[in-house]
Parts: C-alpha cells; structure tokens; sequence
C-alpha cells in the first residue's frame, strides 16, 4: 500500500536528543536482519531452553496441587503428607491456637508467649519463600513503618510501599499475601498484574486510637485468617460510649465480612458489668440459599506455556494458525506484547484448554507455516499485556552511507552516534508500526474515531527551575480519562490537539463498544541496555537480501541491544542515524 505524505511528514517531524550528524542505511532487508527476542520478567531470554518452570519465585514453594483451592481463605486445608509442606502445616498451627482469643487478663501471658512462637514460626515460613535480601527488605520495611508511626510526626507524605516482584503462580501469591499479612498485621498486600505490593495498614492504626496495639494486631490477623465459625473478643469494656465507637468503625470498615454484638463478660460484677465486644464472620453466601456451582464449573482449566518463534509472519497470522491447529480459539492465547512482522521474533505464550502433549503433537505440522513451539510445559495462570522485562535486538542495517553532504568518515560517524544515544538514549516516541506505517488507514485515526462515537506529580515552576528533576525522570500524558495534564506550555499543547481533533469534552469512554481509555505516563527518554555492534560486509552476514541480485559487497552494522518493554528498536535506530528507518 502507498504510504500518505501527510502521515510521513508528521513522523519525519519527530525531534531527536542528541547532536551528531548520523548515517543513513537499510533495515529489515529480510527477516533475518531483525531478530527481536522477548525478555521474561526473570531477566531471561526466552529463546533459551529451560530445565524448570519459569512460574517460580527465588525458592522453591510445595506444589501447587498440594494447597487447597482458595489458600488465601483457607490454609487449614492444605497438605501434610509430605515433609515440603512443614512450613505450611506450622502457620497452620498457628491460625488454630488463635481461633478464639480469650478475654480474661489473667491468660494474656500465654496469649503472648503463643503469638511470640507463631511469629518466629511465620517469618521461618517467608524466610523459606522470598530470598534473604527480599525478606530483610521487607523487615526494615516493617520496621520503618513502626517507628514512622510512634513518632510524634504523622506521616504526611503519600503511603509508601514496598513491591516484593512479580509471582506469577496465584497458588504462590495467595499463600505469600496471607503470610506475610498474618505476620505484619498492620501492613496490608495489595496484587497489580501479579506484582506483590506491601503498604501500611492505615485501617491498623486507626484502630489502635481505640484499642490497644495488641488487640488491633490480633484482630487483623483474626480478619485475614478467616477462620469459619471463629469468633474474636475485645477485651472487656465498661465504656458504652467506647464499645459504640469500636462497632461503629469494626461495622464501618468490615461490615460487609463481619457483624459485632455486645456480651456481658462471665462472672461480671452485677453493678458495674464489663461488656465484651464480639466479632463473629458473617454467614457465606451459598449457606443463605444459593446453589453451588456445577462441578464442570469447579474443574481446573490446563494452561500450558511455550516459546514460540515465528518468521516474517503478524501475530495474528500465527495465532490463528496456532488456534486451527489445536482446534480453540484465538482469545485462549496470551502473551505479554506484540512483534514485528517482517522478523524472526521469540516470545513467552500460554495457551489454555491444550494439554502439553497436544501442543507437542503439532511441532512438525507448524514449522510449514514458519513456526516453531519449545520450552513447552504446563503453568498455572494465562500471560497478560506488559507481563515482560523488554527485548532484545540483533539488528542488521545494511548498505550505510553518509548523510547527504556529509564527507566525514564513515566508521567514525557510526561509532559517535551510536556511543551519543548509548549515553544519552532517545526520545522515547511509539514507533510507527504501533500507528500502521505504510497503510491508507491508520490505527491513530481509527482510534480517534472510536473515541468521537463516529463508529506526573505535576512539575511546578518553582522544582522546574531548581532543576528538582533530570529530563529522564520526565514522562509525558498518553491521552485517557484518569490522566493529570501540565499546566504549563506542554499542557497547552494537548488542550490545543483535543480542540483540533473535536475531544474537548471526550470523556475517553464509548459505552456501545464498552472502550474504556484510562491513559498512561510515558517516559521522555529511554536507554538501550547491553549494547554492542560490529561493522562488516555483507558477505560477512551470510544473508541473501531479498530482491538483490548484485554481489558488490557494501559495509553493513550489526547492532545488538536491549531495550525495556513497549520501546521500539526502530525509534532507537533513527536516533542513532538520525534518519527516519
């Protein structure tokens, strides 16, 4: 298809970072000039083969199938008969002797002793999951949090948090977030795409203006624990107005999981009695008249893992060939991004309802089609979009010359564009793939017509001219509607492009198509990683261009780099030659 002049003017237009002069060159001469190669969230790359499951956090956890299915809710029921599951059967231990936390002052010595001995129990349990630095982390950060809040200074600042990484098997998280929640009971675990992130519990210290530290501790873990049938006293209270303060924020805050009421503490005085503020969990919801599900519904799904390496082939090609094969659909793929066409690309894929023998038994079948399947295996979740480190490159850009009146030389000016953006990288634009480069209908367009129904902090001038930040910490507004623009020069401009394309009022959601576009923050500027290059003829390549019948030999560059996930290799390419690729 012919490319439109408008849409090449515009991407011609794109400002560079740096100031040499650059090259000019060919790229994607065949497919085996752009070898892009997908980066798991390990730092692996994914074209290498693999002796274990890549769903592993730093130390090996007790088999999935050995936990019950809602871990989270119920880890009294996980296996014993083996002696991996030690860790598991002793926080087990634990929730039991805590089923019923007494109220009577003269028992709270063993209470103690009990809570001293199942706390060094569970950080023996997270010493076993998370490796030593992520566990001592996770200490200080405890700690931290701690003496933040006993100082006299309230934290003003926004809620700090601590990521533990990405664990990518739900069986592992749950048990990861109920362990370390009933260890730090005042911290909370919140999921964002299978990434563990650990914030203060600011509900925990609300509580403590009512209670004492020691109850709040335990009636957090009694929360997170759920316990059936269990129940947790307050101790005993001759305060009315105090109780009504504690089921007020007990009923407020967890209402919807519990229910409190008010008992006279046994053998009570008469005259001035105490009265014990009772927690109990509500009753669940099946028990109160609704069926359970059928057992097809209850029956695990088989999600199995593999590489796929395709060449000169869209994605969508190769899934639907994948999903004919098969014999499912295109959606029971998953990935964590997209890849070139006209390339050799490896990337991580999971398919669901396909057991690893039947992907197996179409290797042979597929390689017709250009495509191969390895590092097969079985997993316990889909992949999602961005679930990825980045990619790396092997680039080949043949037939280099100078700029157009430029007589420098040649080797000297690919060594300074390539050391400039190495130091100083490059603007960290979409490349233009991601907007259908060379086609009469673009995706941008497309989009902005879905939009019309036509079917950071934000930097202050005073931090701006302190030079609080570096232009690397700097990331720009991707339209959406849960976006903060700038109110400075820069957010005049995004106003005066809505006003231009008719979106002064879009409210960036179209219900008929339920389209919801929340928008992004997109770093200014981004760096290759590992880069290294080498200049050769192409005789040296050993690669037969398509379409060339000459056997003159040209200077090529070989150039190999990593770049982070959702940057494009092209837009690093044209910083470097300054030449639009």
């Amino acid at each position: 298809m012919e490319e439109d002049t408008d849409y090449r003017n515009r991407f011609s237009s794109l400002c560079f970072i740096n100031d040499h002069v650059g090259f000019q060159g060919t790229i994607k001469s065949s497919a085996n000039d752009f070898i892009v190669i997908e980066i798991n969230e390990q730092g692996q790359l994914v074209n290498r083969a693999i002796d274990e499951p890549v769903y592993e956090i730093s130390k090996v956890l007790p088999e999935p199938n050995n936990f019950a299915k809602k871990p989270k809710l119920d880890l009294h029921n996980l296996s014993s008969e083996d002696g991996s599951n030690q860790e598991v059967n002793t926080l087990t231990r634990c929730y039991n002797g805590d089923q019923h936390h007494q109220s009577d002052s003269e028992k709270e010595g063993p209470i103690n002793d009990r809570t001293s001995n199942c706390e060094e129990e569970k950080s023996d349990l997270l010493s076993s999951f998370l490796d030593e630095k992520t566990n001592e982390l996770l200490n200080r950060f405890a700690c931290d949090i701690k003496e933040k809040w006993k100082s006299k200074n309230e934290l003003i600042e926004p809620s700090p948090e601590l990521s533990l990484g990405k664990i990518l098997d739900k069986n592992q998280r749950a048990i990861l977030h109920s362990a370390i929640r009933q260890k730090f009971p005042f911290l909370i675990t919140v999921g964002k795409n299978s990434e563990i992130v650990v914030k203060p519990n600011l509900e925990f210290k609300e509580l403590c203006h009512l209670v004492s530290e020691e109850e709040a501790f335990d009636f957090f873990k009694y929360l997170d624990a759920k316990k059936e049938n269990s129940k947790f006293a307050f101790k005993p209270d001759t305060n009315k107005d105090h109780r009504k303060a504690v089921h007020h924020f007990v009923n407020k805050k967890f209402g919807n999981l519990v229910e409190t009421k008010s008992f006279p503490e046994q053998n009570h005085n008469a005259g001035n009695p105490n009265i014990v503020v009772t927690v109990r969990f509500r009753e669940k919801a099946h028990k109160r008249g609704k069926r359970p599900l059928p057992e097809c519904q209850e029956r695990k799904v088989v999600y199995t893992a593999f590489t796929l390496r395709k060449e000169n082939l869209e994605m969508s090609e190769a899934v639907g060939c994948l999903a004919i094969k098969l014999g499912v659909i295109p959606s029971d793929f998953s990935y964590a991004g997209l890849k070139d066409k006209k390339a050799i690309t490896y990337q991580a894929m999971v398919v669901r309802k396909v057991t690893p023998e039947r992907l197996k038994n179409i290797e042979k079948e597929i390689e017709k089609k250009r495509m191969n399947v390895f590092n097969i295996r079985p997993v316990g979740d889909s992949l999602r979009l961005g679930q990825l480190k980045g990619n790396h490159f092997d680039i080949v850009i043949r037939n280099l010359k100078n700029q157009i009146n430029d007589f420098a030389n040649l080797r000297e000016r690919i060594s300074e564009a390539i050391e400039n953006v190495q130091n100083k990288g490059f603007v960290n634009y979409y490349g233009p793939q991601r907007f259908g480069k060379g086609r009469k209908v673009h995706t941008d367009q497309i989009g902005l017509a879905l939009l019309k129904s036509e079917m950071v902090h934000l930097v202050t001038e005073e931090e701006e001219s302190a030079n609080t930040y570096a232009i690397h910490q700097v990331v720009l507004p991707v339209f959406g509607y849960n976006i903060q623009y700038p109110k400075n020069k820069v957010g005049q401009w995004y106003h005066e492009i809505f006003s231009r394309d008719g979106l002064e009022t879009c409210r960036f959601k179209v219900p008929a198509l339920k389209l919801n576009v929340p928008g992004c923050y997109r770093p200014i500027l981004k760096y290759p990683h590992n880069l290294s290059y080498q200049l050769m003829g192409d005789r040296d390549t050993n690669v037969e261009m398509e379409g060339s019948h000459t056997h003159q030999t040209t200077l090529s560059l070989l150039i190999s780099f990593d770049l982070d996930a959702s940057c494009y290799a092209t837009i690093c390419l044209r910083e470097i030659m300054k030449h639009d690729v």
